[in-house]
Protein backbone atom coordinates (compact mmCIF):
# COMPACT_ATOMS: atom_id res chain seq x y z
CA UNK A 1 0.00 0.00 0.00
CA UNK A 2 2.94 2.76 0.67
CA UNK A 3 4.23 1.93 -2.55
CA UNK A 4 1.11 2.54 -4.33
CA UNK A 5 0.63 5.88 -2.51
CA UNK A 6 4.02 6.51 -3.27
CA UNK A 7 4.10 6.02 -7.37
CA UNK A 8 0.43 7.78 -7.01
CA UNK A 9 2.02 10.82 -5.40
CA UNK A 10 4.99 10.73 -8.63
CA UNK A 11 2.68 10.68 -11.02
CA UNK A 12 0.47 13.62 -9.53
CA UNK A 13 3.41 15.60 -9.31
CA UNK A 14 4.20 14.74 -12.78
CA UNK A 15 0.67 15.79 -14.18
CA UNK A 16 0.89 18.82 -12.76
CA UNK A 17 3.90 19.85 -13.65
CA UNK A 18 2.91 18.90 -17.04
CA UNK A 19 0.20 20.59 -16.74
CA UNK A 20 1.41 24.02 -16.12
CA UNK A 21 4.83 23.11 -18.79
CA UNK A 22 1.71 22.67 -21.81
CA UNK A 23 -0.24 25.57 -20.78
CA UNK A 24 2.83 27.49 -21.33
CA UNK A 25 3.81 25.58 -24.68
CA UNK A 26 -0.19 26.06 -25.78
CA UNK A 27 0.34 30.15 -24.54
CA UNK A 28 2.73 30.50 -27.00
CA UNK A 29 6.02 30.54 -24.31
CA UNK A 30 8.09 28.12 -25.64
CA UNK A 31 10.90 29.55 -23.40
CA UNK A 32 8.68 28.98 -20.38
CA UNK A 33 7.79 26.09 -21.05
CA UNK A 34 11.41 24.80 -21.15
CA UNK A 35 12.41 26.32 -18.50
CA UNK A 36 9.76 24.86 -16.85
CA UNK A 37 10.67 21.70 -18.06
CA UNK A 38 14.03 21.85 -16.88
CA UNK A 39 12.72 22.52 -12.81
CA UNK A 40 10.47 19.82 -13.24
CA UNK A 41 12.80 17.36 -14.69
CA UNK A 42 15.80 18.35 -11.92
CA UNK A 43 12.90 18.51 -8.96
CA UNK A 44 11.20 15.34 -9.84
CA UNK A 45 14.11 13.05 -11.77
CA UNK A 46 16.92 14.78 -9.60
CA UNK A 47 18.25 15.21 -13.56
CA UNK A 48 18.33 17.64 -16.26
CA UNK A 49 16.49 17.47 -19.31
CA UNK A 50 18.82 19.30 -21.49
CA UNK A 51 22.26 17.89 -20.39
CA UNK A 52 22.00 15.02 -17.90
CA UNK A 53 19.39 13.33 -19.31
CA UNK A 54 19.42 13.70 -22.76
CA UNK A 55 23.33 13.01 -22.89
CA UNK A 56 23.49 9.71 -20.76
CA UNK A 57 22.38 6.46 -21.83
CA UNK A 58 19.16 4.88 -20.58
CA UNK A 59 21.17 2.00 -19.22
CA UNK A 60 22.91 4.73 -17.15
CA UNK A 61 19.68 6.49 -16.22
CA UNK A 62 18.14 3.28 -15.56
CA UNK A 63 20.88 2.51 -12.85
CA UNK A 64 20.58 5.54 -11.38
CA UNK A 65 17.55 4.68 -10.41
CA UNK A 66 18.31 1.40 -9.23
CA UNK A 67 19.23 1.20 -5.31
CA UNK A 68 21.83 -1.11 -4.16
CA UNK A 69 19.75 -3.65 -2.71
CA UNK A 70 17.75 -4.19 -6.16
CA UNK A 71 15.12 -2.04 -5.77
CA UNK A 72 13.82 0.99 -8.55
CA UNK A 73 12.30 3.94 -8.64
CA UNK A 74 9.85 3.46 -10.84
CA UNK A 75 8.33 6.89 -10.20
CA UNK A 76 11.45 8.99 -11.50
CA UNK A 77 12.06 6.44 -14.56
CA UNK A 78 8.76 7.24 -15.61
CA UNK A 79 8.86 11.22 -15.21
CA UNK A 80 12.63 10.79 -16.40
CA UNK A 81 10.62 9.17 -19.81
CA UNK A 82 7.65 11.61 -20.12
CA UNK A 83 9.80 14.90 -19.69
CA UNK A 84 12.45 13.51 -22.28
CA UNK A 85 8.99 13.16 -24.36
CA UNK A 86 7.86 16.20 -24.00
CA UNK A 87 11.69 17.95 -24.88
CA UNK A 88 11.28 15.93 -27.98
CA UNK A 89 8.01 17.90 -28.69
CA UNK A 90 9.51 20.73 -28.65
CA UNK A 91 12.37 19.97 -30.97
CA UNK A 92 12.39 22.13 -33.89
CA UNK A 93 13.86 19.71 -35.91
CA UNK A 94 12.44 15.90 -35.97
CA UNK A 95 16.16 14.35 -36.78
CA UNK A 96 16.93 16.00 -32.51
CA UNK A 97 13.35 14.73 -31.80
CA UNK A 98 14.13 11.20 -32.61
CA UNK A 99 17.09 10.07 -30.48
CA UNK A 100 14.65 11.62 -27.43
CA UNK A 101 11.52 9.75 -28.46
CA UNK A 102 13.50 6.58 -28.23
CA UNK A 103 15.18 7.30 -24.69
CA UNK A 104 11.96 8.36 -23.32
CA UNK A 105 10.25 5.09 -25.03
CA UNK A 106 12.72 2.64 -23.22
CA UNK A 107 12.84 4.46 -20.03
CA UNK A 108 8.71 4.49 -20.35
CA UNK A 109 9.31 0.57 -20.74
CA UNK A 110 11.26 0.01 -18.55
CA UNK A 111 9.46 1.26 -15.15
CA UNK A 112 6.07 -0.28 -17.19
CA UNK A 113 7.98 -3.74 -17.09
CA UNK A 114 9.05 -3.06 -13.39
CA UNK A 115 6.00 -1.66 -11.56
CA UNK A 116 3.08 -3.53 -12.52
CA UNK A 117 0.87 -0.25 -11.14
CA UNK A 118 2.16 1.78 -14.61
CA UNK A 119 0.43 -1.20 -16.64
CA UNK A 120 -2.42 1.42 -17.59
CA UNK A 121 -4.76 2.14 -20.45
CA UNK A 122 -3.00 6.01 -19.82
CA UNK A 123 1.02 4.79 -19.85
CA UNK A 124 -0.04 2.30 -22.81
CA UNK A 125 -1.74 4.93 -24.83
CA UNK A 126 1.72 7.37 -24.13
CA UNK A 127 3.95 4.36 -25.61
CA UNK A 128 1.72 3.74 -28.52
CA UNK A 129 2.01 7.80 -29.09
CA UNK A 130 5.77 7.60 -28.94
CA UNK A 131 5.85 4.25 -31.33
CA UNK A 132 3.85 6.20 -34.16
CA UNK A 133 6.16 9.35 -34.28
CA UNK A 134 8.94 6.73 -34.30
CA UNK A 135 7.49 4.39 -37.04
CA UNK A 136 9.25 4.14 -40.00
CA UNK A 137 12.52 4.99 -38.83
CA UNK A 138 15.18 2.14 -37.60
CA UNK A 139 15.36 1.32 -33.63
CA UNK A 140 18.10 0.36 -31.92
CA UNK A 141 17.87 -3.90 -31.03
CA UNK A 142 17.93 -2.95 -27.56
CA UNK A 143 14.38 -0.82 -28.10
CA UNK A 144 12.98 -3.49 -30.72
CA UNK A 145 13.67 -5.76 -27.72
CA UNK A 146 11.46 -4.05 -25.35
CA UNK A 147 8.94 -3.57 -27.80
CA UNK A 148 8.56 -7.26 -28.08
CA UNK A 149 8.52 -7.96 -24.61
CA UNK A 150 5.75 -5.08 -24.45
CA UNK A 151 3.74 -6.15 -26.81
CA UNK A 152 3.63 -9.62 -24.95
CA UNK A 153 2.35 -8.29 -21.46
CA UNK A 154 -1.43 -8.76 -20.70
CA UNK A 155 -3.62 -5.61 -21.85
Amino acid sequence: MMRKGFIQRQTEMLATALEKILGLKDGGDREGALAELRIASKKLVGLDVDTTLTALPEQTIVALFTASDGGFDAGRCLAAAVLLAERAEMQEREEAARPLLQKALALLLEAIFREKLLQTAAYRARVEAIRVRLHGHPLPASLQQRLLRYDALEP
